[in-house]
């Protein structure tokens, strides 16, 4: 499978287009390619490409016109709603930076959070509202709130001296698109603090191309949609977004993970991927079994710690394939090989009627081929800096291969990629191993700007920031 998926890459890596340089930029060009079909679905809205791209923009330029700027923060305390997103990207194309606040914080640790980021703006719905006013006073830096109504604007309501949300979809459509590169800082995610206080772990607009790479070591097709009830101030929750989005397919979004409610929404949507971590599987597992549970078409279902003692009973049970996987918001993440990830992974189901089957030849290698090309920047604008780097397969310079199976030497193989005006630092140690697999899966992501890939037990390709 080795051969296969980085063919796949490959080939998405040579198509991508050349101004791809931010999560702004490649929004927009999403929404012309996509306009019309849904982007998003919740449980009281449909939105499209378009529509999503056309409020993005809206927002954008309401916090401009605020006085936001490229590196100046935004701290966000929104549920799992839209606005979310078109704060997030809105900010994303003028450079600013967003810090995703957990909205279980309160007090003190909410205090820390937003002083530490050295934010100047808060964005969030009226339901935190008295949490905010409770440290209001010790918020020394903070010059603009903006607070979301739960049913549109409600100016009575609002905090003395505070902005209605609504006011910022009032603003032009006109894109606000700045020049943002893919080294230029896009968020600040503090994490839970398990060991001190919280830290904010920073993730630059090359965050964005690790949404083209998961769909293929997991098998995710332009039929497929995404199921999240991740909230979208976690790591989970937006790469689930972002990749829906970047595969040109839609995400259903829940306002909060129900196990009563999950199925339901899986049927009712048609969702065919989703996201499990820490308890959810056990949660769902404990639900009073049902004579229809695996009539549902949920096919994959990645998740972080997975129970072994009920991980085969639950995929018979819900006819689902898990995918498990570590991943760490300061780092990469690590999918078990277990996965035999394919470009359309089988059910359970068909596993078992395919079982005698055997397994199919092995398809041939294909390498990837550095080459220089000179590219526009996002604006359009002519780019004065040295040229960047590109990967193409015409190329016959520094060509890399990664084949299983094989001891390239005691001393990790090190190639450093000039690409887009970031580096990325390919660090491949492939070992020779006895497992259970017959072909080997390599699994990546390209997070960057640096990303160091080694390969782990079980045949597990791992992406270290």
């Amino acid at each position: 499978m080795a051969d296969e998926v980085q063919a796949k890459i490959a080939e998405v890596w040579n198509n991508m287009d050349a101004s791809w340089e931010s999560y702004g930029k490649i929004l927009e060009d999403k929404a012309r390619m996509n306009a019309g079909r849904v982007a998003v679905l919740t449980e009281h809205e449909q939105i499209t490409y378009d529509q999503l791209d056309e409020r993005v923009n809206r927002a954008g330029n309401a916090l401009e016109a605020m006085g936001i700027q490229k590196d100046d923060k935004v701290c966000v305390m929104l549920p799992n709603i839209p606005e979310f997103l078109y704060t997030w990207w809105g900010n994303a194309k003028l450079g600013g930076i967003t810090v995703p606040l957990n909205t279980a914080l309160k007090g003190e640790g909410l205090a820390y959070i937003i002083n530490h980021s050295d934010a100047e703006t808060l964005v969030l719905s009226q339901h935190y509202v008295s949490v905010l006013e409770e440290i209001r006073g010790t918020l020394s830096r903070l010059k603009r709130i903006i607070v979301l109504g739960p049913e549109g604007p409600r100016a009575a309501h609002l905090p003395t001296g505070a902005i209605d949300f609504a006011e910022l979809l009032t603003a032009p459509a006109t894109s606000p698109m700045k020049e943002v590169w893919s080294d230029d800082i896009d968020s600040i995610m503090y994490t839970s603090g398990t060991t001190g206080l919280p830290k904010g772990v920073i993730h630059r607009h090359a965050r964005c191309y690790g949404g083209f790479v998961l769909p293929i070591m997991t098998g995710y097709t332009e039929q497929d949609m995404v199921y999240n009830t991740l909230p979208l101030f976690h790591i989970g929750g937006q790469s689930m977004v972002w990749m829906a989005l970047v595969s040109d397919t839609t995400v259903a979004q829940a306002e909060r993970f129900s196990a009563s409610r999950f199925w339901q929404d899986v049927r009712a949507y048609g969702a065919t991927f989703t996201l499990f971590l820490g308890a959810m599987i056990p949660i769902l597992h404990k639900q009073p079994p049902r004579p229809d549970d695996h009539a549902n078409p949920l096919r994959v279902a990645l998740s972080a710690a997975a129970p072994r003692t009920i991980w085969e009973e639950f995929e018979q049970r819900f006819d689902v394939k898990i995918v498990e996987l570590y991943s760490q918001t300061e780092g990469g993440f690590l999918l078990n090989a277990d996965a035999r990830v394919a470009p359309q992974p089988l059910r359970p189901s068909i596993r078992r009627a395919a079982a005698s089957s055997g397994a199919g030849s092995q398809p041939p290698s294909q390498s990837l081929r550095i080459s220089s090309t000179r590219a526009s920047t996002p604006c359009g604008k002519s780019n004065s800096k040295p040229a960047r780097q590109s990967i193409s397969k015409q190329s016959p310079a520094s060509t890399l291969k990664l084949r299983p199976y094989c001891s390239i030497s005691c001393t990790p193989l090190r190639t450093w990629i000039k690409w887009k005006r970031w580096s990325l630092a390919l660090h491949a140690a492939v070992r020779s191993r006895q497992t259970f697999c017959s072909l080997t899966e390599i699994k990546f992501a390209f997070i960057g700007p640096k990303a160091c890939f080694s390969m782990c037990p079980k045949n597990a390709f791992f992406c270290e920031l």
